[in-house]
C-alpha cells in the first residue's frame, strides 16, 4: 500500500472539536508549520521510507544541519552573507512555531522526555547562534568583534537573562535583545517542565489502580 506523503490537510481542528480558541491559533500554527523546510524534511523522508509516520531521527538529523550551518556562519566566511541574514530569521520563528504546537496543540503522545529536553536545550544553542550572526550582519555588535566570542556572549545572556556583552545601546539592538530573551525564556519552562514529567511519580493506591 502506498503511503499519500504528499497529502497536505491545511485545517487540522474544527470548531466543533476543539473550541475557537484552539480552532484559530492552531490551524494558524499548523498552516505555517506546512510551508516550513522542516515539514518538507519530514514528507521527503516519508516518501523515501513509504511509512505513514515520520522517523524520529528525521528532525534531529534536521536540527543538526541547522546547528552546523549555524557554526559554520559564526566561525567563518564561507557562507552567503544573505543566506545567514535569512537564516537568522527563519530559524529562530520556526522554533517558535514548534514550540507553541508542542506545548498547546500536540496531541500525540511523548515518545521520550529525555530526547525533547535535549531538543529544547539544542534549540537554546540555536538562538544563541542565529541571533550572534544577526547581531553581527546587522552592525550591533559594533566593528572588530570576535564572531565566537558574540556567540558566546548571546549564550550567557540566554542563560542569565542579561544582555549580551557586546550589543550597542540601540533601538534595533534592543528589539533583538528583547526577543532573544523572549524566546529563550519560554524554551527554559518547557525544559523545566519535561524535567519535572521525569520526576518519580507517587504510588497510586489500590484502589485507583482497580479503577483504572
Amino acid at each position: 500500500m502506498k503511503v499519500p506523503c504528499t497529502k497536505v490537510e491545511w485545517l487540522k481542528w474544527r470548531p466543533t472539536e476543539m473550541g475557537i480558541y484552539v480552532f484559530l491559533l492552531g490551524n494558524l500554527l499548523h498552516i505555517v508549520s506546512i510551508l516550513s523546510l522542516n515539514f518538507l524534511a519530514k514528507c521527503l523522508a516519508r516518501c523515501v521510507t513509504s511509512k505513514e509516520k515520520t522517523p524520529a531521527y528525521i528532525s534531529e538529523i534536521y536540527q543538526a544541519l541547522m546547528l552546523i550551518i549555524g557554526f559554520l556562519g559564526v566561525i567563518t566566511n564561507v557562507l552567503n552573507v544573505n543566506l545567514l541574514f535569512a537564516l537568522s530569521i527563519y530559524r529562530p520563528s520556526e522554533i517558535v512555531v514548534f514550540s507553541l504546537r508542542w506545548v498547546f496543540l500536540e496531541t500525540d503522545r511523548l515518545h521520550s522526555y529525555k530526547r525533547s529536553i535535549l531538543g529544547f536545550l539544542f534549540n537554546l544553542v540555536e538562538i544563541a547562534i542565529f541571533f550572534s550572526i544577526a547581531s553581527r550582519l546587522t552592525s550591533c555588535s559594533g566593528s572588530g568583534t570576535d564572531a565566537f566570542g558574540l556567540f558566546v556572549s548571546h549564550m550567557f545572556g540566554i542563560v542569565t537573562f542579561n544582555r549580551p556583552e557586546y550589543l550597542l545601546q540601540d533601538q534595533q539592538c534592543n528589539i533583538y535583545v528583547l526577543l532573544e530573551i523572549s524566546i529563550a525564556a519560554f524554551l527554559i519552562l518547557i525544559v523545566l517542565a519535561n524535567l519535572v514529567g521525569l520526576l518519580p511519580k507517587e504510588e497510586k493506591s489500590a484502589t485507583e489502580k482497580v479503577k483504572k
